[in-house]
């Protein structure tokens, strides 16, 4: 995965799982929130470095948002990480895993009708989009990326909103390492 991927995928995660924070907080101030929001407790040496990585994404997260982007980014469990910490916990295949069909041919195009697209589709507006998911250290992102395409497709396509099983397409499939990618 290259770096701008991963940076890209540590960024999503922070706005995908998060609520902003109050802006009127500090970075000293936020900290010490997160760390009782979530019952972080470290050791000395410890909490130093966690510390100064969380001050690098809050400002991080503090000059986004002031760029006006769609889009806002908030504290999230993830805001003590690197984001090579993230990367190395969150994103990927282990390093042992192999893809016997990594080079399978593009089948098909898809071919635009006439119909003019909407610039944009928010579909959590429509229902389309389900509460976030945790996968834990558990390298399935495939399955609750399945799962979650499949979960929207279904209330796109019926209006009923139903609620998939990521852990049966890990335990079921075998080709992929269960937890390993």
């Amino acid at each position: 995965m290259s770096r701008v991927a991963g940076a890209i995928a540590w960024a999503a995660g922070c706005a995908a799982l998060g609520a902003a924070q109050t802006p009127s907080l500090d970075a000293a101030s936020a900290f010490e929130q997160f760390k009782k929001d979530l019952g972080r407790a470290y050791g000395d040496a410890e909490e130093e470095v966690r510390r100064a990585d969380f001050f690098v994404n809050y400002e991080f997260i503090q000059a986004e948002n002031a760029k006006g982007h769609s889009y806002t980014l908030g504290l999230t469990d993830f805001a003590d990480m690197t984001q090579q910490d993230f990367a190395k916990a969150r994103l990927g295949l282990r390093a042992n895993s192999t893809r016997p069909w990594g080079g399978l041919p593009l089948m098909g195009t898809h071919a635009r009708g006439s119909k003019a697209l909407p610039e944009s589709v928010d579909w959590r507006g429509k229902g389309a989009v389900h509460r976030v998911k945790d996968q834990g250290q558990c390298g399935s992102c495939w399955a609750f990326s399945a799962v979650g395409a499949l979960e929207g497709a279904w209330e796109i396509a019926t209006g009923q909103s139903v609620s998939l099983s990521e852990q049966q397409l890990v335990d079921c499939s075998r080709s992929d390492n269960g937890c390993g990618g």
